[in-house]
């Protein structure tokens, strides 16, 4: 769940309809695992389901030059405008794939 998805006290957020920019969140998130095997955002496991929203709602991801198992420039630029803390400086698909 993107970080614009929850409250200022780090609850979701409900009956608010997600944004396109939510599943963008979302793809950069999947990339980002898919291609490195870890979370973009860092967290205890231990942590229960609201623990773990609040940390990603603080927007903080794991840099992903720290976790890469390779250099790809491109590829990265585009998982790291996916996972934007702020929703407007995301891309939009159409610019996404433009670049593709």
């Amino acid at each position: 769940m993107p970080p614009d998805r929850h409250g200022t006290d780090h609850r979701p957020v409900v009956n608010i309809q997600a944004q396109p920019s939510a599943d963008i969140w979302s793809l950069g998130a999947s990339l980002f695992w898919c291609w490195t095997g870890q979370s973009p955002v860092a967290y205890d496991d231990d942590l229960d389901r609201l623990e773990k929203l609040a940390v990603i709602a603080r927007g903080a991801t794991t840099a992903l030059r720290d976790v890469r198992p390779w250099s790809f420039p491109e590829f990265e630029e585009a998982i790291t405008a996916c996972l934007a803390p702020d929703p407007a400086d995301r891309p939009t698909a159409k610019e996404l794939t433009a670049t593709w």
